[in-house]
């Protein structure tokens, strides 16, 4: 496969680039096959026959460290194309299709200073990004995920990619952004620890979700792809 001709298809923007879904075509399909080969054994992050895809559908049952293992990987193999951030969503929450009945990760995770979910791997985070202490929640973008022994199968490290976020707004219970149309969810309640940062089924974007693996057929894993770049060069 000529991974670098690869055109993804979707929703052009003004800026040249396309919004779309990872399909279970020829690069979906590497995408798949080097997941499995990476998370052989671990539940609920390996693709198995209850998950089964079929060829040119969307990829479906997106989580947490799927999503973390497809963006790296996208990025080391396409230089073009990767997972959508929490940001790119707001911006483009109009050509993002069928958002009322799919549900889609980001490439992001989002950790608070109150001790709670996932403490075992908020540290990691935190020793991967140098910080001590939280004054504020951050967002943090672009983790890379490998296999573990750990009770989650996983574990995050670090890569060239990986950018940091304060965003104080996280404490709010409820935020409007972007185009007036993208809400984003939280509650006191699950303002701790580590949390998923996904965009909800036609509800807006959610930041208080602590369980890293749930997966459902609606999931989908929705990237972007640089066209303007891949015309200069």
């Amino acid at each position: 496969m000529n991974i670098q001709g690869y055109q993804l298809q979707g929703n052009r923007t003004d800026n040249g680039s396309v919004i779309g879904n990872l399909v279970y075509d020829d690069l979906g399909e590497l995408l798949i096959r080097k997941l499995n080969e990476e998370f052989i054994g671990v539940k609920n992050i390996k693709y198995d026959k209850s998950t089964m895809l079929e060829k040119g559908n969307p990829i479906s049952y997106s989580n947490t460290p799927r999503a973390l293992f497809f963006n790296q990987i996208l990025r080391e193999i396409t230089q073009d194309i990767h997972v959508l951030s929490l940001e790119e969503v707001i911006k483009y929450w109009n050509k993002i299709e069928n958002k009322e009945s799919n549900y889609a990760d980001t490439n992001s995770i989002v950790i608070y200073p109150k001790k709670g979910f996932n403490e075992f791997l908020k540290k990691q985070v935190l020793d991967i990004i140098n910080r001590r202490t939280l004054k504020v929640p951050l967002i943090v973008k672009n983790l890379s995920v490998k296999k573990s022994n750990n009770n989650y199968g996983f574990e995050f490290t670090g890569n060239d990619f990986v950018t940091v976020t304060e965003n104080p707004n996280l404490t709010k219970c409820e935020i409007i952004s972007g185009n007036g149309a993208a809400a984003l969810w939280t509650s006191p309640s699950g303002q701790s620890g580590l949390n998923r940062l996904y965009r909800c089924r036609g509800l807006g974007l959610n930041v208080v979700d602590d369980y890293l693996f749930y997966s459902n057929d609606n999931g989908r894993v929705q990237v972007t792809q640089d066209l303007e770049h891949r015309t200069k060069e």
